[in-house]
């Protein structure tokens, strides 16, 4: 696989985390050395937490849990091939979001969010709640979303684990890993009305859950910090 990295290139790359001679999140470092725009989907029967969570940390695009529904896998792969097509007109760095470092302060007008890679963000509000938002691997992502679907087990998400899942007119299904764990307060009523403001207006009404973070300091250790990039400037 890395020899042909290197005289090839890619629109999508699906590779298992448990390999022979090299760790899967090893894989990961050296894809991205080489095809940092390259979306790569991860999976594996061997699925833990804390795997998908670093995963998307490293730069994956997503993370796919063995077994898996045909109509998540293919959508996953939609998705993915979308985002290779966009990411073809872009630089790696020209993203939504850019990660920054804890240690920099921000102007206190930028936006200030926590990332799971690229596929789900926490904004967190004053009152001490966040807000659950979807990354730019979903938004225009999905052609023909026709509605969502909140996953919650007694009120509460599970950071990592699939809060919600988005539906097209194709029957696919596309999972959104929460970023933070927490006891939900809000859903966004808005999203019953006009799912399509996933696409047109993701980071403002387009926003999923309200929640009360339940392990906030130590969850914040798994997410990327991140502002607005040079995408939303234009």
């Amino acid at each position: 696989a890395l020899s042909k990295l290197r005289r090839e290139s890619y629109r999508l790359i699906i590779s298992d985390l448990m390999l022979p001679r090299i760790s899967g999140h090893d894989l990961i470092q050296e894809i991205k050395k080489v095809h940092p725009c390259v979306p790569l989907v991860v999976m594996t029967g061997y699925a833990t937490l804390d795997m998908a969570l670093q995963s998307f940390k490293l730069g994956s695009f997503d993370f796919i849990p063995k077994p898996f529904e045909t109509e998540t896998f293919l959508a996953v792969l939609f998705r993915g091939l979308n985002y290779s097509r966009v990411m073809l007109t872009r630089g790696p760095e020209e993203h939504a979001y850019l990660p920054v470092a804890e240690s920099i302060r921000l102007d206190e007008e930028a936006e200030t969010v926590y990332c799971l890679g690229c596929h789900s963000q926490a904004k967190l509000n004053e009152d001490g709640t966040a807000l659950v938002r979807v990354g730019e691997t979903f938004s225009n992502m999905m052609d023909h979303l026709s509605k969502l679907e909140i996953v919650v087990s007694e009120n509460e998400i599970t950071q990592g684990k699939c809060c919600v899942k988005f539906f097209t007119q194709d029957g696919l299904i596309n999972m959104l890993w929460a970023p933070l764990s927490g006891k939900v307060e809000a859903f966004n009523e808005e999203l019953d009305r006009s799912v399509q403001f996933i696409n047109t207006d993701p980071y403002g009404k387009g926003w999923v859950l309200r929640i009360t973070p339940s392990n906030l300091q130590e969850e914040l250790q798994n997410l990327t910090r991140c502002r607005r990039g040079s995408l939303e400037s234009q």
